[in-house]
Parts: structure tokens; sequence; C-alpha cells
């Protein structure tokens, strides 16, 4: 069990920590190039997506952040993305549980997630969802 919250992702109250966040990951991907308000704004503002945040446990740090577009009436895609200081702790379950639970609300049938061939952790995670 999980002490993680998840909730909807709040635009400008968390632009901040999700700047903090999108950075933290960026960097520990090899990507020295942080990430800006500036940058993030016109991707939230984008229709057709859904956010949520996952803070860490009694607190209101970001640690993880899952986004779902609608494609199709029938089709999501999703991205789960983890602080890397949070990984291996249940954040990419309770966000995955999210992305599964707002894929079925429209009643999409397929709900897709890609990971890059050579995220050997990344897809070990996916297959055991």
């Amino acid at each position: 069990m999980t002490d993680h919250h998840v909730r909807p992702l709040e635009p400008e109250t968390d632009l901040p920590a999700l700047v903090g966040l999108l950075t933290a990951i960026r960097q520990a991907e090899g990507n020295p190039t942080p990430a800006t308000a500036d940058e993030l704004r016109p991707a939230l503002a984008q229709p057709r997506f859904r956010r949520w945040v996952a803070t860490e446990p009694g607190g209101d740090s970001l640690v993880g952040l899952a986004v779902l577009f609608h494609q199709t009436p029938d089709r999501c895609y999703g991205d789960i993305r983890v602080h890397p200081a949070w990984r291996r702790r249940g954040v990419g379950r309770v966000l995955s549980d999210a992305l599964a639970a707002g894929a079925a609300e429209p009643g999409t049938r397929y709900l897709a997630i890609d990971v890059a061939a050579d995220n050997q952790e990344a897809v070990r995670f996916l297959l055991s969802q």
C-alpha cells in the first residue's frame, strides 16, 4: 500500500513544482536543459488532455506526473513520469491506476503507453501492470 496522493494537476498553482519535477527527470535522462514555465504553459492549455500528479506522502511536493490524451473515442495515449528519487516506491503504480481509470471513464477500449525499448526498467514496470 502506498501513501502517495494522486490528484488532478492544477496548472497555475502546480506550475512551479511541475517545472522542478520535469527538470529533475530531464537531468536524470541526460538532458541538461531545464524545463520552463513558458514552455509548459501552452502544453497545459491543450484540450483533450487530462493530467494527474502524485505528491509525496504527507506533503505537497510533486513526485510524479501522468498525462492522458484522448486520441479517438476508442483510444487514449498515456505517459507517466516519476522523479528519479521516487522511482521504485509505488508512484508509477498509483499514476498508472489514475490513467487506467481516466481512460475507462468515457468508455475507451485501448490505452497505449510508449516506452523506449532500451529503458528496461520502464518496460518491466509496464508489463507488471
